[in-house]
């Protein structure tokens, strides 16, 4: 695995001393320094040194199963044939607490019954357990501040009810108790689930409990002009289904974007990003090292993902505070203090759309309370159109999360900044692959 930040094709290496958890310094040369700091988590403190690590969560197998190391946990799934059932893990956070997690059994039917004898598959950072049951996958996805399991139903005859034993210990892991899951259609619909939790009982000082997961396969779609949802016909479901459900670590902070709903007043940390007649999407920023009355260059531009293009239309003003608080019901899009300067929001084609947002970031920067390592920004208005665009979120697809660049002059040295609410590796590849890559 390439480090999450790379270091740029012109830059002269590190200053390893600036590192911070979710940032990266390199010298440009001369007084010339580029800083690239986002949401997710960059390094690890190593507790032997006390040392800032490069996170590193590709899997790797070893004696008695597959491990990462190199990340804020610990993570192993066991393969010896002592092993009870094939999908199993350990998550033990590197600051105290520990999670397992074991499937017990799959559409009632009890693991030790099944007879499996499956070889976990390696693809980088995921492990595959392919062909669990019929039609049926599971996959571990490993980053940097949590681990995912998807059950990937790939037809709708796969088994759709999943039966998790859980158990966890106090510290700074937890186990997240609610299943996300959404269907292969271009909206990416919420698929509905319903989730069961027995327990917990309390053991050795563990905590003990059953966490049982049942799919509809139904998907739930909402009116944007009604507000209204409606649960639509089995055969409008797009397969495959992906359900997921985390192991977090607590400094993983997710709510830095979403969408509010005007009606409602309210604001949602979703795992995408809405744009429409009655949603507002917003991105946040955490400590951006640009000091005070920078003058601001180009490109400073906003990058988000769109995956559902339409013709709505509408406005992106910058937060026009010192330093921007997380987002709530009380501070969101639509009910902010505005910047006077504003971008129109793209809302189409497909794939990365970039927003030139110079003269918004010029006026926040300026402001006399501004400081270096304040928070800052960006929220949605006037959003026009009955259609939905749909954007890629953190809690959806970190490495294609909103990603915010600038590029800055101040003591007349030019400095190129660049961070984001998660940032593909290098820029990524492919059709997703991410404009602009870092060089």
């Amino acid at each position: 695995m390439n480090p999450i930040i790379p270091v740029p094709v012109a830059a002269q290496g590190e200053i390893v001393e600036l590192r911070t958890v979710r940032s990266k310094t390199f010298d440009m040369g001369g007084q010339r320094r580029r800083l690239i700091s986002r949401i997710e988590l960059v390094h690890y403190v190593d507790p032997m040194t006390g040392q800032l690590e490069d996170v590193n969560t590709d899997i790797v197998e070893e004696a008695g199963g597959f491990r990462v190391s190199k990340a804020w946990y610990d993570l192993t799934i066991p393969t010896s044939p002592a092993t009870p059932t094939p999908v199993a893990l350990s998550y033990a956070s590197k600051r105290g607490g520990v999670v397992t997690v074991t499937l017990v059994a799959v559409d009632d039917i009890p693991i030790s019954r099944l007879l499996l004898t499956l070889s976990p598959r390696i693809r980088g950072n995921e492990l595959w357990w392919e062909n669990v049951r019929p039609d049926l996958d599971i996959i571990l996805s490993a980053s940097p501040g949590h681990i995912e399991l998807y059950k990937r139903l790939r037809t709708p005859f796969a088994p759709a009810r999943f039966t998790w034993e859980i158990t966890t210990t106090s510290g700074h892991a937890s186990f997240q108790r609610q299943t996300f899951a959404r269907d292969a259609s271009p909206e990416k619909r919420e698929v509905r689930v319903i989730t069961t939790i027995t327990g917990p009982s309390s053991d050795r000082g563990r905590e003990l409990y059953v966490y049982r997961e049942d799919v509809t396969r139904e998907t739930i779609v909402e009116d944007p002009r009604t507000r209204i949802r409606s649960v639509r016909p089995l055969s409008e479901t797009v397969y495959p289904i992906l359900v997921d459900v985390q192991v977090l670590e607590d400094i993983v902070a997710n709510n830095d974007d979403g969408n509010t709903r005007i009606s409602y007043g309210d604001w949602q940390d979703g795992t995408l990003v809405y744009a429409t007649s009655v949603k507002l999407p917003g991105f946040r920023f955490v400590s951006v090292p640009v000091p005070q009355g920078a003058t601001i260059d180009a490109p400073t531009q906003l990058t988000y993902l769109i995956i559902t293009a339409t013709s709505d239309t509408g406005t992106l003003y910058g937060y026009d505070t010192d330093s921007a608080a997380a987002w709530s019901n009380s501070i969101r899009p639509g009910l902010i203090a505005q910047t006077t300067a504003s971008v129109a929001l793209a809302c189409t084609p497909a794939g990365w759309a970039t927003l030139d947002v110079r003269a918004i970031v010029q006026e926040i920067v300026n402001r006399p309370g501004w400081a270096s390592g304040n928070n800052m920004s960006l929220g949605a208005n006037n959003t026009v159109g009955g259609d939905t665009t749909v954007i890629t979120a953190y809690n959806y697809q970190p490495a294609n999360s909103a990603n915010l660049e600038i590029n800055y002059t101040a003591g007349g040295a030019q400095n190129k900044m660049r961070w984001g609410i998660g940032m593909g590796v290098g820029g990524g590849g492919g059709a997703n692959a991410r404009p602009g890559v870092i060089g």
